[in-house]
């Protein structure tokens, strides 16, 4: 019985294989460019944990970069500052730094943009979802403990046809 089924299995292999090499994959052309982002002399970029892009073509990279600081509470220790969120223009030449020094940046996970231009955070380490105006202000915090940050990032994933408000109607 166990013999039949190494044969039975070893044949599949072989057919498998036959099958993906007669294929024939077309080459997918694409240009890369790894020196797109051009960051001032004094901030470097660390793992990017999201990327996003607006309806200008503004490219926004939520980065695991900043240095954090914890800070000892009465009943637990409290973090921040271990995230940034970076704006490029379309060229790739650095914008601005947005929301500097903000409580929930502390283990970046997500960033989208809605069709209005707001810019979304989904933060990992404040279980915190952050929606900024386009001018960078905080415009709305949600956040709520312990439950799994992915109910927070669902609630970020906006498409060109919804609106910010219909989706975080699913938070209720």
């Amino acid at each position: 019985m166990r013999r039949a089924f190494h044969l039975l299995a070893a044949a599949a292999a072989l057919a498998l294989g036959a099958s993906l090499a007669a294929q024939n994959v077309p080459e997918i052309p694409y240009d890369a460019n790894a020196d797109l982002l051009k960051l001032p002399d004094n901030i470097h970029m660390g793992e990017a944990a999201g990327v996003a892009t607006n309806s200008k073509g503004h490219i926004f990279v939520y980065s695991r970069t900043g240095a954090s600081h914890a800070t000892v509470g009465t009943s637990r220790t409290f973090y921040k500052a271990g995230s940034r969120l970076f704006e490029f223009d379309q060229t790739g030449k650095f914008v601005r730094e947005i929301g500097v020094g903000v409580y929930g940046f502390n283990n970046a996970q997500a960033v989208r943009v809605d069709p209005q231009d707001n810019i979304w955070v989904v933060d990992r380490g404040s279980t915190q979802v952050i929606k900024f105006d386009p001018d960078g202000r905080i415009q709305l915090v949600m956040s709520r403990k312990p439950e799994a940050i992915a109910e927070l990032q669902a609630a970020v994933k906006l498409d060109p046809n919804s609106a910010a408000k219909a989706d975080l109607k699913r938070l209720k």
